[in-house]
């Protein structure tokens, strides 16, 4: 959040801000875009999704936009972990009825991913397992 501080906040109006002008800075540099986290998957944390979206969750919505509307980028896991993914997108989905993967829903996302890797066969079973076509009644 201090990195929001220090590249956001109008001049002189915070010690950071101060900060930035002594380094030669003296007008914000208006960044909008932030991530959240560092390989959460492990070393940054070693969450599981619902407990990554948690946090990003709540950092997201305390971190001051200083007169800007911010976003947040996510960090997903270390490799093709699709279920990791999924699982991020999901609790995201569920604290949040408004998040939104821009342009596709997280069982979509991941179809996509599995496309790339594996080919549509696989991706297609994906989504019928996920959106819960195969389960009996």
């Amino acid at each position: 959040m201090q990195w929001v501080e220090y590249c956001n906040s109008p001049a002189g109006s915070t010690t950071l801000a101060e900060a930035r002008r002594a380094a030669g800075f003296p007008q914000p540099f208006n960044v909008n875009y932030w991530g959240v986290g560092n390989e959460s998957w492990g070393c940054g944390g070693n969450f599981e999704p619902a407990e990554y979206a948690m946090e990003f969750r709540r950092y997201a919505t305390w971190v001051p936009g200083y007169g800007r509307e911010l976003g947040f980028v996510a960090s997903g896991p270390s490799d093709f972990n699709y279920d990791w993914t999924a699982g991020f997108f999901e609790a995201m989905a569920k604290q949040d009825p408004h998040f939104r993967v821009p342009a596709l829903n997280p069982y979509d996302y991941v179809a996509a991913l599995l496309r790339l890797r594996h080919g549509p066969g696989r991706a297609a079973r994906r989504q019928k397992r996920t959106s819960g076509e195969n389960n009996a009644s």
